[in-house]
């Protein structure tokens, strides 16, 4: 390991890349997990912790209240989770992969300095690997399991509402027509789930992308979780996992941290 063949010029920029981005990756998945862990707290409260329309005073009684309005305040939580959810492969991608690359990028040229060389390469090479590690838990373990979930209940809640506009008539329905998710499809009432692939994401049902934001990704256990769940939980059960991956970046932008320090002074 060697840095005769490396360009000295790209030593600091793959030490800030091996840096930065898991870090900047820890930052903005810790962020979604807050973003999320406030929206259910607030979904929650509103759910709960407001009079119904009954207790009100009469002048606002004939207002449609949010906390009358269980499904809706399910279905915007969703959506809330979705949008989040598919701006993923914009970003999680590049970061990670540049980090990894960077690191090991490091860990193969980076100069043998003395003291504690080796020490050195297992930092970077841990780092490397800690960083590559957040896309197989990504495909792997969160998209059949709680991502999965969330996206059958997102679909199910969605078909629920088109359901329930349908049953307001078309002045109601042409008022909420901007609330309505691209790519849905007609209702299908049916309760089994490895059956319900007919309504939301169906549109996008065939593609080759083994995880996709745009179709259903999760087992069949993770479908019936999501059927017998409230989304406020299954939102709050992303969040706590959401949690070991930005640990992940956060550990591996330390080890870059210690394992690159001093290189850019050699050249």
């Amino acid at each position: 390991m060697t840095s005769t063949m490396a360009p000295p010029y790209l030593l600091p920029v793959t030490q800030w890349a091996g840096i930065a981005m898991p870090t900047l990756f820890a930052g903005i998945t810790f962020q979604y997990s807050l973003t999320m862990h406030l929206l259910t707290c607030i979904a929650t409260t509103t759910t709960n912790g407001t009079p119904s329309s009954s207790e009100l005073p009469s002048e606002f009684s004939s207002k449609e209240s949010d906390s009358d309005n269980p499904l809706k305040n399910q279905w915007n939580l969703a959506r809330q989770w979705y949008i989040l959810y598919r701006q993923g492969p914009r970003w999680v991608p590049p970061i990670v992969l540049s980090g990894t690359l960077s690191n090991l990028y490091l860990y193969f040229f980076a100069p043998n300095k003395q003291p504690s060389p080796h020490i050195r390469h297992s930092l970077l090479a841990a780092a490397a690997l800690l960083t590559f590690s957040i896309l197989p838990i990504t495909f792997f373990y969160f998209e059949p399991g709680i991502n999965g979930a969330c996206k059958r209940k997102y679909g199910q809640l969605s078909k629920r509402m088109m359901e329930a506009c349908d049953e307001k008539g078309p002045s109601r329905q042409a008022e909420d027509e901007d609330e309505q998710v691209q790519g849905e499809a007609e209702p299908a009432r049916k309760t089994n789930a490895s059956k319900q692939d007919e309504g939301f994401f169906a549109r996008q049902w065939r593609t080759y992308i083994p995880a996709s934001v745009n179709r259903h990704t999760g087992t069949l256990a993770a479908k019936v979780w999501a059927e017998h769940t409230d989304m406020a939980e299954l939102v709050e059960g992303w969040v706590r996992r959401n949690h070991v991956r930005w640990v992940i970046g956060l550990v591996a932008g330390g080890l870059s941290f210690l394992g690159s320090q001093g290189l850019c002074s050699y050249h």
